[in-house]
């Protein structure tokens, strides 16, 4: 006799009692456990990424009061014209040097300087090598404070046409902490360039960590994951992975 106590998809916990033809109870198990040796049949749990609006908690901060902040980037419009508008906000603009030596020579200045907001906008036809080593030399100098790296493109989540060769940007940002504790950085995307967006991007500087989207009303929203409610790819090709 079996009496099943509790049961899923592969398993099923049970008490069973053996009797002889007669009745007489032989032997009596409880919580005996049942494994089934089939394959259970998983339902795929599918997530996406979805942008979810938020609000920066505190006060505004006093920008040119509090931090020391180099912009670095050529003077591509019209994102580098609408922030030479803010003189308060930067100090001289510096190109990313292109060879190793010009590199290494900033990378010192900013050490020496105290820097401890750098924003880089992000050149898509720069060498994505060129920026990496830039922070490679800024390790090797000697950090003597919290750095913070502030990466600003447009077309990684916008929908802005622009090819997303700045996610190159993004995944470096994102690695930062893990190559040096005195390193953390945000990957800024623009969804375009006028009073609200400049403005959110004022008040976010040094706030945010890993990747935020600022919306065209001057929005700021952050990625989170939440499950989808169909299957993007019913017909999948077999057994594999979704990323």
């Amino acid at each position: 006799h079996v009496v099943v106590t509790d049961k899923n998809a592969s398993l099923i916990t049970a008490a069973c009692t053996v009797t002889d033809q007669s009745g007489q109870v032989l032997l009596d198990m409880a919580d005996m456990v049942f494994a089934s040796l089939q394959p259970a049949a998983v339902e795929a749990e599918i997530y996406g990424l979805r942008w979810r609006p938020t609000t920066l908690a505190g006060s505004r901060p006093d920008v040119a009061g509090s931090r020391r902040i180099m912009l670095l980037g050529r003077e591509d419009p019209p994102l580098a014209a609408a922030l030479a508008d803010l003189p308060d906000m930067f100090g001289p603009r510096r190109a990313l040097p292109e060879t190793d030596a010009a590199r290494r020579v900033l990378a010192t200045d900013i050490v020496n300087q105290g820097v401890d907001q750098l924003m880089y906008l992000s050149e898509p036809d720069s060498p994505h090598w060129a920026f990496a080593h830039l922070l490679q030399e800024i390790c090797r100098a000697g950090l003597r404070g919290p750095l913070h790296v502030n990466v600003v493109g447009s077309g990684v989540v916008a929908a802005t046409g622009a090819l997303p060769v700045s996610a190159l940007d993004h995944g470096l940002v994102l690695t930062l902490r893990q190559e040096e504790p005195l390193l953390s950085g945000a990957y800024i995307d623009l969804e375009g360039v006028n009073a609200a967006t400049l403005g959110t991007l004022r008040t976010c500087l040094g706030r945010v960590d890993g990747f935020c989207l600022i919306r065209n009303n001057g929005g700021l929203e952050l990625p989170e994951l939440a499950r989808l409610t169909s299957d993007p790819l019913p017909d999948r090709p077999g057994p594999g992975c979704i990323v």
